[in-house]
């Protein structure tokens, strides 16, 4: 093993390139740094855009706003504040996305996603849900599992369209698909999908798989 280590600080020479556009054509601003600041959230009630500011309190970094309905909000979205800021400094500007998005002439952000002609990035790691359902209900589920109130459960033709729309991604194809859920044994297609993937494949599950 290497014992190597990496130094703290970036080259005196090294410059950060930040392209003006994507490739869509949307302006891309710059990452803001430093605390305080003034960012985009969204209200938790009804996912209307609203402005929020960042701060540091109490050795955290905190995220306040107020939507115009449902009243005032405050958060801590990062324990160490001195962490939040060392992280900023390791910033490499941003990508310019996809030359073919989904959506093309994408204005506004995050109610156009898909992905669209503003994202900065070309998809690196996909999750392709299989399914909703699964046999425990984590309060951390970032699926929502088992208490979403509905079915999602994709067809095999529509998880064939999703993997070959991410393989036809440019410049950059995405080849690194992650299945989950739910759990995907749970779902009526099985493991099929797993075939198709030319590259890397990482099942999430909470359960073998039944088929």
């Amino acid at each position: 093993m290497s014992t190597q280590t990496f130094s703290p600080t970036t080259a005196k020479d090294f410059k950060v390139i930040q392209p003006e556009t994507t490739y869509g054509g949307s302006r891309i601003d710059p990452m803001r740094q430093g605390l305080p600041k003034i960012t985009q959230s969204l209200c938790p009630e009804c996912t209307r855009v609203i402005e929020a500011r960042l701060f540091e309190e109490g050795g955290k970094v905190l995220m306040e706003k107020t939507c115009p309905q449902h009243g005032y909000f405050k958060d801590t979205i990062y324990s160490d504040v001195r962490l939040y800021l060392k992280m900023e400094q390791w910033s490499f500007g941003d990508s310019r996305g996809v030359s073919n998005p989904a959506i093309p002439d994408a204005s506004r952000c995050p109610d156009q996603c898909g992905l669209c002609s503003m994202h900065t990035n070309h998809t690196v790691l996909s999750n392709v849900d299989l399914t909703n359902r699964c046999n425990l209900t984590c309060p951390v589920c970032f699926a929502n599992a088992n208490a979403a109130g509905y079915l999602y459960e994709p067809t095999l033709e529509q998880v064939r369209r999703m993997l070959s729309a991410l393989r036809n991604e440019k410049p950059v194809a995405n080849r690194i698909v992650q299945f989950s859920g739910g759990s995907p044994p749970f779902t009526r297609i099985s493991w099929k999908p797993c075939a198709w993937p030319r590259r890397w494949v990482s099942p999430t599950s909470s359960a073998p798989p039944t088929a």
